[in-house]
């Protein structure tokens, strides 16, 4: 039963660092474009 918890709660938490990472990476894209997008 405890198991269970702790594999769920293990899985939720590995699940949102990896969205988190995701999203970091994303807006670095993001910031790297519009760097590119205002050089002349």
């Amino acid at each position: 039963m405890l198991n269970g918890i702790y594999d769920a709660i293990k899985g939720y938490l590995t699940s949102r660092k990896t969205l988190n990472n995701e999203k970091l990476t994303h807006d670095r894209a993001n910031k790297c474009l519009k760097k590119r997008m205002y050089m002349p």
